[in-house]
């Protein structure tokens, strides 16, 4: 459970091409932010669905959360968006009131993937200022295979990196590191908080 604290949420979704069995998923992730900084990252999954399910999805979670944002990686934000605004427009004609739908596309580097998840989901993990929900065994099996050489999926953890552009304090300091993530071997590096690294596992869950 979250400590008592003020919190905003964040929704992040990393969207697939298509539902093909060879395609990514489309991976959804919601990220609870507090005062200090500390991300807790409330929910993760992922799933192949087309596009008008996971508008209704995007609704509901949009309703359960009241999200400050929802960033969705930019590429295939457009046509997504395009769905979800025609079910809002629905939903409100249902329940006669408006929704607020926070929705900011996020463009996100060409450079390495391996790189902007180090500087940071790695880089928040191994200072401890990010905790995941101990029901979250996908994302954790994922985070555990991940390395410079893997090729399999990673959806889930593309989709907690999302929030780290998408939470405005983070995004003007990910800017520093935007153009060359090799400038700094951790995101702590860059902020001259640098601590003593431990392993991903000691950090997962709380």
């Amino acid at each position: 459970e979250l400590p008592n604290d003020k919190y905003d949420y964040y929704i992040t979704i990393d969207p697939a091409a298509t539902t093909k069995a060879y395609s990514d998923f489309t991976a959804f992730a919601v990220c609870a932010v507090d005062t200090l900084g500390r991300v807790w990252v409330e929910d993760s999954f992922q799933l192949k669905k087309e596009g008008q399910e996971i508008a209704r999805i995007l609704l509901q979670m949009n309703e359960k959360y009241h999200p400050r944002l929802i960033g969705i990686e930019a590429g295939l934000q457009t046509h997504l968006i395009g769905i979800v605004q025609l079910l809002k427009k629905s939903w409100e004609v249902q329940q006669g009131v408006p929704m607020m739908l926070p929705i900011e596309p996020i463009v996100v580097s060409t450079k390495d993937k391996y790189d902007r998840f180090n500087v940071t989901v790695g880089s928040w993990v191994r200072t401890g200022r990010l905790k995941i929900k101990n029901t979250l065994h996908p994302l954790m099996a994922q985070m555990e295979k991940v390395n410079r050489n893997y090729s399999g999926h990673d959806d889930l953890v593309d989709a907690v990196a999302l929030v780290f552009q998408l939470v405005p304090s983070f995004g003007t300091a990910m800017k520093h590191v935007s153009g060359d993530f090799h400038t700094f071997d951790t995101f702590e590096s860059l902020m001259k908080r640098a601590k003593e690294p431990t392993k991903w596992a000691d950090r997962f869950a709380v």
